[in-house]
């Protein structure tokens, strides 16, 4: 499945990189590559982004702080580092009561992810 789609396989791998630290396993990379094939939708790529990454044991043990979580969905969702009064929002929402996904869901459905995926091939 990697090598069927480059877009598939780019998005996927910078899952491993912005989320994990880390290049992809060859294994790893060709399952999340054929879920996303099966079905390339947005919802399909926060399903893989959330449970495959967000809620695997490896990037759960790295304990982040909400402020360096959020830190990584910029780079994650948005290619870039994040600007102070955005971190400063996307911290009070979490403080607040906004749970992880719902934060990482709110960087995914963002326009200036919309433009990542189109990047990717993704409409």
């Amino acid at each position: 499945p990697r090598d069927q789609n480059a877009g598939v396989t780019g998005f996927v791998s910078r899952l491993y990189t912005k989320l994990l630290s880390r290049g992809y396993d060859a294994d790893g990379l060709n399952a999340w590559c054929a879920v996303i094939l099966a079905n390339p939708s947005r919802t399909t790529l926060l399903q893989v982004s959330l449970t495959g990454f967000m809620h695997s044991v490896e990037f759960q043990s790295k304990g982040l702080s909400d402020a360096d979580f959020v830190k990584v969905m910029y780079r994650t969702f948005l290619d870039r580092e994040c600007d102070a009064s955005g971190l400063n929002a996307w911290v009070a929402a979490l403080q607040s009561g906004s749970t992880r996904d719902q934060v990482a869901a709110g960087f995914a459905y963002s326009a200036e992810f919309s433009q990542i995926m189109a990047r990717y091939g993704f409409q």
